[in-house]
């Protein structure tokens, strides 16, 4: 089994845990009027990549924001390098302390094209979505994982899904 159907696998029974339970999911994630910075530190088909996440919570059940994703390219491997960032809206759905969330989001993007000893630098612009789950160590601390997916527009030699990984995620509210 491939590791992303294994996670797809594991975010719908989540979701389906924490929507389909008897008491109604509470209010969670970022509480409405404060703010959030996420760290990510992750892996994807080129190696480790960083990102870093600004959340605001506008409503009782989800917040807006924008999204920093950092992923080395590597010539050895062949592995496409890429930087993006861009905004996202993020509807939360919490059960006790834990935090299930998607995210999808638009935004720049940068790829570093590697073919061989060949590389190119396409910009475009695209879709990304995220599926998360954070468990509340403090009412301020939260960590968890998170799969991002970011998918490119408008190249005919680069585009689709550009790039997906698997974040270790680290979320302070103040």
């Amino acid at each position: 089994m491939k590791m992303t159907t294994f996670v797809h696998i594991c975010t719908v029974i989540m979701a389906v845990g924490l929507i389909a339970v008897p008491r109604i999911a509470s209010a969670g994630g970022v509480p409405e009027g404060d703010n959030a910075i996420n760290a990510d530190l992750g892996f994807s088909r080129g190696g480790a990549d960083l990102g870093l996440d600004y959340e605001y919570g506008y409503a009782r059940t989800y917040s807006v924001g924008g999204y920093l994703r950092v992923v080395p390219d590597s010539t050895s491997d062949n592995q496409n390098g890429v930087t993006t960032f861009g905004a996202f809206v993020r509807p939360h759905f919490s059960r006790g302390d834990w935090d299930f969330y998607v995210s999808p989001g638009f935004g720049l993007i940068s790829e570093k094209f590697v073919a061989g000893n060949n590389t190119n630098t396409y910009t475009m612009i695209g879709p990304s979505f995220a599926v998360g789950l954070m468990y509340d160590l403090t009412p301020n601390m939260a960590v968890g994982a998170e799969e991002m997916s970011i998918y490119g527009w408008f190249n005919s030699t680069a585009g689709g899904e550009i790039n997906q990984d698997l974040t270790a995620k680290f979320r302070y509210i103040f």
